[in-house]
């Protein structure tokens, strides 16, 4: 019999303050994937590793993608940013639009913890495609499957 993994003490936190602040970097090192299709994709051990093998090794965060790393496993990232099963959404079109991350995400540069600082619903989104400078599509297959 498989057992259930509890990850609520495994999973990572990101602090963003630190990481995309003061550190200063950018959206696209951890979210490798984001201009190339529909997910931002999240940070890899492999990623983390990059600055962690020597960064911050005993701080009890980085211990855990220390122990991903030693067993070969993904880090369990918890999703924040989540929308409906009913509708699609793809950043590569956004990006290459010249979307920033930031009318979206909000200054995650100044977050400790990612929260959702935008309402992330049709009414939200239709808007924004409205705007004459993105002169994006409004139809409903634009979003709906």
């Amino acid at each position: 019999r498989d057992e259930i993994r509890d990850w609520s003490s495994d999973v990572c936190s990101s602090d963003l303050q630190l990481h995309a602040g003061q550190n200063q970097i950018p959206c696209r090192y951890c979210h490798t994937s984001v201009g190339e299709g529909p997910h931002a994709s999240v940070p890899s051990v492999n990623t983390c590793m990059n600055c962690h093998s020597l960064v911050k090794t005993n701080s009890p965060e980085v211990r855990k993608i220390h122990a991903a790393w030693k067993n070969d496993e993904p880090i369990e990232w918890v999703k924040v940013h989540d929308l409906p099963d009913h509708a699609r959404f793809s950043h590569q079109p956004h990006i290459t639009a010249g979307v920033d991350c930031v009318e979206c995400h909000g200054q995650v540069n100044s977050m400790e913890v990612i929260e959702v600082v935008k309402p992330f619903n049709m009414g939200w989104c239709v808007n924004c495609h409205r705007q004459p400078e993105y002169n994006a599509p409004v139809d409903c297959v634009t979003c709906h499957y």
